[in-house]
């Protein structure tokens, strides 16, 4: 597997991430504004442990393969939490994704924009719109097998989280052509019941999927509950597979 580049420090970036969310949290709201510095450290500690799960659940799922890219979404992104940590940690284990932000909000999708210009920041597109709304405007880029998409404190069903990815791939015929599967990744705080009603209410019939372009045919192959993670602000993850046949 591929490491990252030469001369790459994430802590260094870490560092000046979290130095900027402070600095515009008064301005931006990016964070609470109560002890922001230890509310802070909380939530990018949150993102690191979840990611260690889920890096995990990957591997066992058999997905994201040595050299691949996978396009990675994060939807809501806000201050850039778990979207920017985890475009991060995908990137230090060698995992380099095609990775885009969206944020409906000005102001925030202005500062994810000023954070992808720090230094050693991973790379990543920073799309202003509503999950749905948003199309992929950039070149045409090579297939990709695998798509994940995060969530945090932002309610949608899997047929909506899909139906967006179907939208936003509208335009490129070369990204449309390669998925295979279909990872949507949730978080949670550890107060959230995670119980059956719950989980029945995130995804659709199989039968809705039917006749929807790039999700026809598509299968349900694993919705787990991992967590909640230790720290100062624990969560648990969500985690649905679905895959082509």
């Amino acid at each position: 597997m591929a490491g990252p580049e030469q001369g790459f420090s994430a802590q260094e970036f870490f560092r000046n991430y979290r130095s900027e969310i402070l600095h515009w949290n008064a301005s931006m709201n990016l964070i609470s504004r109560r002890d922001p510095p230890t509310i802070c450290d909380g939530l990018l500690e949150q993102c690191q442990a979840a990611f260690g799960l889920f890096w995990a659940w990957l591997a066992a799922e058999g997905l994201v393969a040595d050299g691949e890219e996978p396009l990675y979404v994060d939807l809501g992104s806000g201050a850039g939490l778990p979207g920017v940590v985890w475009s991060q940690m995908l990137r230090e284990h060698g995992t380099g994704p095609r990775a885009v932000l969206v944020e409906p909000r000005e102001k925030r999708a202005w500062f994810l924009e000023r954070v992808a210009k720090l230094k050693n920041a991973p790379p990543f597109d920073v799309v202003r719109g509503r999950w749905g709304e948003v199309r992929h405007d950039g070149p045409s880029v090579l297939p990709v097998r695998t798509a994940i998409m995060s969530l945090k404190a932002l309610f949608m069903n899997d047929l909506q989280v899909l139906e967006g990815l179907a939208a936003y791939v509208s335009g490129s015929t070369d990204l449309a052509g390669g998925f295979h599967d279909f990872v949507i990744v949730r978080f949670y705080p550890p107060d959230q019941k995670l119980d059956a009603p719950l989980l029945d209410d995130l995804g659709p019939s199989l039968s809705e999927f039917s006749g929807a372009g790039l999700l026809r045919s598509l299968e349900l192959r694993s919705r787990c509950i991992l967590g909640p993670t230790k720290g100062l602000l624990p969560a648990s993850l969500v985690l649905t597979h679905y895959a082509t046949p």
